[in-house]
């Protein structure tokens, strides 16, 4: 996969950026009503429902998080 080239920024600067990220996600999926969270489309060839992808998307920082250990703590 590639990967950010991050050279000359703080790790405030990734962190805010991180945040604003998340907050804005989080806040767009509290308005999905609960008939858009059923809905179903394709990911990887399975079929997802949009209240899937949500968790998955939310969930995925634990991921992020377990790297930046491994690597970096």
């Amino acid at each position: 996969a590639a990967r950010v080239d991050t050279t000359g920024r703080s790790w405030q600067e990734r962190s805010a950026e991180f945040l604003a990220v998340r907050k804005a996600t989080t806040v767009i999926f509290k308005r999905f009503s609960p008939e858009t969270l059923t809905r179903m489309g394709i990911s990887n060839n399975f079929p997802t429902s949009v209240a899937s992808m949500v968790y998955i998307t939310l969930g995925h920082v634990y991921h992020h998080m377990k790297l930046i250990e491994e690597r970096y703590l």
